[in-house]
């Protein structure tokens, strides 16, 4: 995905996801 972000970056977007999908 983005790697570019780092750690943070996809950390953030995990959570997101993960909000995402707990519809």
């Amino acid at each position: 995905m983005a790697k570019e972000i780092g750690c943070e970056g996809d950390a953030v977007l995990h959570d997101r996801f993960s909000k995402i999908l707990n519809v």
